[in-house]
């Protein structure tokens, strides 16, 4: 199994869901403690949220090249789950969850129940 952690854009200089982010930390402390191959990506290709519908449309078919339709995608906040292609990806089993940056220090426990759980 697969699990995809999705994230809405970049951060300049670092990966998709980086480490040194207070998103990543807590995303990190799951994939530790999952026993199957885990991915961070994000929805968007850019270092912030397109503004013309148009691009965003674009970048999430460049989406599929980077992730398959299989395993658990986590959708991390709103903007992923509002924006996610749900369509083009009718095989994975989807968890949408509240974003990690900000959340409580229970969070990565919580998630990690989560998606065991699937």
């Amino acid at each position: 199994m697969i699990v995809t952690f999705i994230g809405i854009h970049y951060k300049q200089g670092m990966s998709a869901l980086d480490g040194r982010t207070r998103s990543g930390k807590k995303i990190d402390k799951v994939v530790e403690q999952l026993d199957c191959e885990c991915v961070k990506c994000n929805l968007f290709q850019g270092f912030e949220l397109p503004p013309d519908k148009e691009e965003r449309e674009v970048q999430k078919q460049m989406l599929k090249t980077i992730i398959h339709d299989q395993g658990i995608f986590v959708l991390l906040g709103g903007d992923v789950q509002k924006h996610f292609p749900y369509s083009e990806f009718t095989n994975a089993k989807i968890i949408k969850y509240r974003h990690p940056s900000f959340s409580k220090k229970s969070y990565s426990d919580d998630l990690l129940k989560v998606i065991v759980s699937k």
